[in-house]
């Protein structure tokens, strides 16, 4: 049975933890490959019943690889769309202050206008 868990990370250190996970994923894998190369070549009548529970290791390896990778995906797609997301508030913010120095600078010039004509 399979749990997710979560933990807290700083957001700069993202990357490095991902690069962590992927990293173990590329040795399992690396190892269920190996596995596969003897498994592959031990092949025969003999020995189809632990062939067939190689095979099932095997899978159930691919499987934990392919949790990881998920895992990855999403964090990294996480972090993506929350720089998306601080972006278009900076953007936003940015729009909201130059609508209201324009506003400021009519205003202005409308005193300045005023105190000239008195």
């Amino acid at each position: 049975m399979k749990a997710k868990i979560t933990y807290t990370v700083d957001i700069k250190d993202i990357p490095d933890e991902v690069k962590r996970l992927l990293k173990n994923c590329h040795s399992k894998l690396e190892l269920t490959s190996l596995h596969l190369d003897r498994s592959s070549e031990q092949v025969s009548d003999e020995r189809l019943s632990s062939t067939i529970e190689d095979i099932e290791s095997i899978r159930l390896s691919l499987s934990e690889i392919d949790l990881t990778l998920e895992d990855c995906y999403s964090i990294l797609y996480g972090l993506r769309e929350s720089k998306t997301n601080d972006l278009e508030k900076i953007q936003e913010t940015t729009e909201e202050v130059t609508q209201k120095l324009n506003t400021l600078k009519k205003d202005v010039g409308h005193l300045l206008d005023n105190d000239g004509q008195n």
